[in-house]
């Protein structure tokens, strides 16, 4: 706390030279300045801390998933790789950003084509997929978005993805990803 003073009568005490080499190191009082800007610094940090850690929870709980706001309707999407491989993991934009949709079910392994059945909302207009081919997870997304009709019907989706290096001078190397899909299909 600023301003805070301590109010008790101060008492002078007169010692020998020697006495008070030897008491030097009890002279320091521990609501004396330093002490009580230590303890200060340390309830600011705490408090710091406090807030962010609520700021970081109240984000995890309003900011879930663009699913969880809308009743959901199933969406089937099957994807291979170009490059050879199995598609791992999916992560979709329905026109909210991007996140890990809730799974109707597990995914399916036919050949080298893999089918997610995944849950959207029924209100998603659009439809984004990005997966990750055989040692390319990391990849970043660059691609297609498609236009879906809203409404309780299950989505069926059929594509690939491509996973190819850019390599920019000072022997820096980046990797995008596309999906473009095939076909969309209603059921």
């Amino acid at each position: 706390m600023h301003g805070f003073r301590d109010r008790r009568p101060r008492v002078a005490v007169t010692m020998c030279g020697a006495m008070a080499a030897r008491m030097s190191h009890h002279t320091q009082r521990k609501d004396s300045g330093e002490a009580m800007i230590t303890r200060g610094w340390r309830r600011r940090a705490l408090a710091l801390g406090l807030t962010i850690a609520a700021a970081v929870g109240l984000s995890t709980i309003v900011a879930a998933s663009p699913a969880s706001a809308d009743t959901l309707r199933p969406l089937n999407v099957s994807l291979w790789c170009f490059q050879g491989g199995t598609p791992y993991g999916i992560e979709i934009d329905t026109g909210s950003g991007w996140y890990y949709p809730a799974a109707a079910s597990d995914a399916t392994l036919v050949g080298g084509t893999k089918t997610f059945h995944l849950l959207i909302p029924t209100s998603a207009g659009g439809l984004k997929v990005n997966t990750w081919c055989d040692g390319f997870q990391g990849a970043m997304w660059e691609g297609y978005g498609y236009g879906i009709y809203p409404g309780t019907s299950t989505v069926n989706a059929s594509g690939y993805c491509n996973t190819y290096p850019y390599s920019v001078s000072y022997g820096i190397t980046y990797w995008f990803t596309y999906c473009p899909l095939d076909s969309i299909t209603y059921s």
